[in-house]
């Protein structure tokens, strides 16, 4: 699903047509539903397969690259609206930090999940690790469809009061809201994932110590004669030297 998502949300910056992003949305949402289907018959009929527990978390992470990657894009055109150039700039900072935390997190845990496995050390998931992901998945899911609705929405007259105002939908104003929601999502998502990545890497720091294997290794590399101890025969060695 994740290539259908990403040429969905490319479509309107080469045709401005209105619903292609509601559309990645939908396709967005579907890939995390049916993740987690997938996981729940999995556990309930005992099919985990050594594949699945190689391909679902990279999986996982594509799909959240990908997103945070799209969002980051729209995020430089302010969605499709002019935020002013200042507030702009400070938005797509956010956003591109927020985006570059999150994925160097992803890594790094990554990296050492490899490390555990190769030691054969078992490593429980982090609850932390699972608040992380539902702020993540709201962020994603309100600051997705952005540009579609800033299109629909019709330009108002009102001023703008810090965010822009755009226009009203039942009496509400829809891009106003789904801007603030993920925004803020987004923030509190990348603090969980910096405080969590910090919190996995203090519970399992046993696993990037040095094993005993590698010690002895170490040592035995390390032993150097520093004195020539005297063989029976060396006093006739010395002498004839």
């Amino acid at each position: 699903m994740i290539p259908i998502f990403v040429a969905l949300f490319l479509v309107p910056m080469f045709v401005p047509i209105i619903g292609f992003h509601f559309a990645a949305l939908g396709v967005f949402i579907l890939a995390c539903l049916t993740d987690m289907l997938d996981g729940y018959v999995a556990r309930k009929y005992n099919q985990i397969t050594d594949l699945g527990k190689f391909l679902d978390p990279i999986a996982d992470k594509i799909l959240v690259m990908a997103a945070l990657t799209m969002i980051v894009v729209t995020s430089v055109s302010g969605f499709g609206l002019d935020f002013g150039t200042y507030l702009q700039l400070a938005i797509v900072s956010v956003i591109v930090v927020c985006a570059i935390l999150i994925l160097a997190r992803e890594l790094f845990i990554g990296g050492f999940r490899l490390v555990a496995i190769s030691k054969n050390i078992k490593i429980a998931a982090d609850k932390l690790g699972k608040i992380k992901t539902i702020f993540q998945m709201v962020a994603l899911i309100f600051l997705i469809p952005l540009v579609d609705i800033a299109r629909l929405l019709i330009p108002s007259v009102l001023p703008p009061i810090f965010f822009p105002r755009v226009g009203f939908i039942f009496d509400f104003l829809l891009f106003d809201i789904f801007f603030i929601i993920g925004f803020v999502a987004l923030i509190i998502a990348t603090l969980l994932t910096v405080i969590s990545g910090i919190s996995y890497m203090l519970k399992n720091k046993g696993v990037l110590s040095t094993n005993n294997e590698s010690k002895t290794i170490v040592a035995d590399a390390l032993i150097v004669p520093t004195k020539q101890v005297d063989s029976p025969n060396s006093e006739e060695k010395n002498s004839e030297n």
